[in-house]
Parts: structure tokens; C-alpha cells; sequence
């Protein structure tokens, strides 16, 4: 690592090793600009991921803001460079887990119950109509049961499948069959992750031309995506990633148990794991709207089975919790809900 500290307004001149470096792309260039000096450090990939002293001393300067976000200066110099290489080590580092695919189509067995339409029509109730037609970010937890799992779940498939067709752009993580192994011992910064792979990965992002305060973000979000350990770390990490779309609203529907309840200590440590991971959510929609992010986030939490969203724990989300419930009215059948969420999306779409 090379580095230098100089006075306001002077030019830093890299050593010509600093530069090799840069130029095999082995190292990055980082400005850091305060009121009264500039700091510039030239640092090596593989000292930045291993040296927590280094990540540590990032954060501190950032949530401090004694000094202005990094901005990097290595040739190629934009931001769509930066967040390429970054999402490239977040990505081998990430656990795996179900990608935004047609894979994702698969999530049902072939066990699908024998009468579907025998079930509740959960999506005419108000709560979720309001989920949807109010033109401001909200959050919704469904609370299915073993017994309507399978309902639950064509539910979601249908509703992916009628978003892509009312271009609404989603992103999902949905628990593979339980023959995936990839499944088992996934925390809640695991799902988040996957989150932000999908929003900084997509074409609202990568095909977007970044200016003024969009382009400062994107800088800001590669460090942070370095630096992100904890949850709320990528929670935050989430929320700047959707500012970065150009999207007047996006829908994320998220399958809470791909969380692993036995090994997730982090999150047993902060009580029900599922709860949680839904105060998560509810945090990033309140973050988006302080930071007057003009980006509508539907956001649906699922659950179709086991002690989830249950007890004294889920009270104050009693007002977004939507119960499924077995029904005995022909009222729940494919192509009655198809019909209704369709016109749903169509005809009472956010306005900002």
C-alpha cells in the first residue's frame, strides 16, 4: 500500500510503482478529501479483503464524514468499473443461494394439492389490495401454513409472472426444493446479499448513465460493499443500490426461510430470527424514504409453514400480517386469482 497526506488543494503524484500496480489492475486508487487535506491511498484487492484493520479504518472515516466518500481514480474511471469488480468479490464470496432465474419456476414439487380452488383467496383482502395501489413504499408478511404451502407458493410464481408481464422490475429469493443443498444454513445478510447481486447486476443499473449525486453513490456504494459485515451493514447497502435505479417502483419478494434458524446465532441473539429479518425490511423502507429516494419498494415476506410470524413477537405488524387461511367456497382457484392480481397491477399502479 502506498500513501500520502497532503494540504488542500495540492495534487498527489503516484509513485511510479503505485502506478504498475493500477495498471495490472491489482490495485485501486482511493481519494479520500477532507475540509483541510486529501488522503490518497493506492491499495491491493487482496490486502483490502483480508486486512479488517483497513475496513475498519474506511468505516470510521465514512461514518465520521470527517471526509468526503472515496472517489476512484483508477483508468478505467466510472462507476459502472467499480461496481463490476466489486460485485465480481461479492459474488465469490457470497454463499449461494436460488438466483433471480427460471430456476425459480421449479420452487413448487410436483405434491401440488389435488383442489386448489378449495383455499383462500387471501389477495382480495384489503391488506394486500393496499399493498400494492397506495403510491408509497410498503411491506407485507404472509403467514402461510403447511397445509397452504402449496397455495401460497403458486401465489408467488403467479405474481412474478404478472409483474415481468406489467414490466415491473422484481427481484427474489425464493428456497429451492429440499433436495438443494444450497438451501440449508443461510443467514439474513445471506438473502440480503442475493438481494443486492440482483439490483446492482440488472439492466436498471448496469445500463444506466450516472451523474452528479448518482455518480458520488456509486462510489460511496463500492466502499461499502467492501466494508459491509453485519446486517444492517447490507441492509444499507440494499437501500443504496435501489437508489441507484432509475425505476419509479420495484417489488421484492423474499422467501423467509431460506434463514436457518439453528445456526443463524446472530439472529437468535436478537430474538425471533423471522421477526427480525422483517424489522430489516421495514428499516430499509423507512431508510429509502428519509433519504428521499423517489423509488416505490413493494416488498412481500413469505412464509408457508412452522412457527413463523407467530406469538407475541409479530404484534406490531399485526396491520401488514396476511393470514392464509384453508377456505370452503370455490373461491381460490389459478385462474380466479390470476384474473384478480392482473387487474390489480394493471389498473391501480403507483403514481409518483
Amino acid at each position: 500500500m502506498t500513501a500520502s497526506h497532503l494540504g488542500s488543494g495540492d495534487r498527489f503524484l503516484a509513485s511510479d510503482q503505485a502506478q504498475q500496480y493500477v495498471a495490472l489492475d491489482q490495485a485501486r486508487q482511493y481519494i479520500l478529501s477532507g475540509t483541510n487535506s486529501n488522503l490518497n491511498i493506492y491499495l491491493s484487492y487482496e490486502a483490502f479483503e483480508k486486512e479488517t484493520e483497513l475496513k475498519n479504518l474506511f468505516r470510521v472515516a465514512l461514518q465520521n464524514q470527517s471526509l468526503h466518500y472515496p472517489n476512484v481514480t483508477d483508468t478505467p474511471n466510472t462507476p459502472h468499473t467499480q461496481l463490476t469488480q466489486a460485485l465480481s468479490l461479492l459474488q465469490s464470496s457470497t454463499k449461494a443461494l436460488t438466483p433471480s432465474t427460471t430456476q425459480d419456476l421449479h420452487w413448487t414439487s410436483s405434491r401440488s394439492p389435488a383442489s386448489p380452488a378449495l383455499l383462500d383467496p387471501f389477495w382480495q383482502r384489503p391488506k394486500f389490495q393496499t399493498w400494492y395501489s397506495t403510491p408509497e413504499s410498503s411491506l407485507r408478511l404472509i403467514r402461510g401454513s403447511h397445509t397452504t404451502r402449496h397455495h401460497v407458493k403458486l401465489f408467488c410464481l403467479d405474481l412474478i409472472a404478472l409483474l415481468r408481464e406489467a414490466r415491473i422490475p422484481l427481484f427474489w429469493v425464493l428456497k429451492p426444493s429440499d433436495a438443494d443443498s444450497q438451501a440449508s444454513g443461510a443467514k439474513a445478510q445471506d438473502v440480503v446479499k442475493r438481494l443486492v447481486l440482483q439490483v446492482l447486476g440488472s439492466q436498471e443499473v448496469s445500463g444506466s448513465a450516472w451523474q452528479g449525486a448518482k455518480e458520488e453513490l456509486a462510489a460511496r456504494l463500492c466502499c461499502r460493499l467492501r466494508c459491509a459485515e453485519s446486517r444492517s451493514d447490507w441492509v444499507e447497502v440494499l437501500a443504496m443500490a435501489i437508489a441507484l435505479l432509475p425505476a419509479q417502483e420495484i417489488c421484492l419478494i423474499v422467501d423467509v426461510h431460506m434463514l436457518d434458524d439453528e445456526t443463524d446465532t446472530e439472529s437468535r441473539e436478537h430474538g425471533d430470527p423471522y421477526i427480525d429479518l422483517a424489522n430489516a425490511f421495514s428499516a430499509l423502507q423507512n431508510g429509502l424514504r428519509s433519504q428521499g429516494c423517489k423509488t416505490i419498494v413493494k416488498t412481500l415476506l413469505v412464509s408457508y409453514g412452522g412457527a413463523v410470524f407467530r406469538g407475541e413477537d409479530v404484534l406490531p405488524f399485526s396491520d401488514v400480517l396476511i393470514a392464509v387461511e384453508n377456505s370452503k367456497a370455490n373461491l381460490g382457484g389459478p385462474a380466479q386469482r390470476r384474473r384478480v392480481v392482473r387487474r390489480l397491477l394493471h389498473g391501480s399502479r403507483p403514481c409518483v
